[in-house]
C-alpha cells in the first residue's frame, strides 16, 4: 500500500505543479491582454469588447479551474490513506479532478489561441 500510495503521490506531484505553471501562465496572459494594446499597439487605452471579456473570462477560468484542480488533488491523495477522509461532496469530486484538469488546458489554450487571433485582427 505505501509503495502505491508514494507512486500516487509522485504522479500527483507533477500534475499539481504542471497546474501551478498553468495559473502563472494564465495570470500573465491576462495581464498581457491589458497591456498589449498599449504598449505595442499603441493605443491610447485597451479596447474592452466581447472577444476580450471572452479571453478574460477563460484566462480566469483556467486559474480557477487550476486552483481547485490543486485542492482536489490533495483530497484525492487523502482519500488513498488507509484511514481515508470520511464522505463529503469534495471527496467524491476528488475521485473526478482530472475532468477539472482538463478545463482548466480547455480554457487556457482555448483563451490563448483568442487572444492571438484578436491581436492579429487589431495589426
Amino acid at each position: 500500500m505505501a509503495k502505491d500510495f508514494d507512486k500516487e503521490l509522485k504522479v500527483m506531484k507533477m500534475y499539481t505543479d504542471n497546474a501551478s505553471l498553468y495559473i502563472k501562465l494564465s495570470t500573465a496572459a491576462l495581464a498581457l491582454t491589458v497591456t498589449f494594446p498599449e504598449k505595442i499597439l499603441k493605443m491610447e487605452k485597451p479596447v474592452v469588447d466581447a472577444r476580450a471579456i471572452f479571453i478574460w473570462l477563460g484566462f480566469l477560468l483556467a486559474i480557477g479551474a487550476g486552483a481547485f484542480y490543486q485542492y482536489l488533488a490533495g483530497k484525492y491523495m487523502e482519500n488513498l490513506l488507509p484511514e481515508g477522509a470520511g464522505f463529503s461532496l469534495w471527496n467524491r469530486l476528488a475521485n473526478q479532478c482530472g475532468v477539472i484538469y482538463g478545463v482548466m488546458l480547455f480554457c487556457f489554450y482555448a483563451s490563448a489561441i483568442a487572444f492571438t487571433w484578436n491581436a492579429i485582427a487589431r495589426i
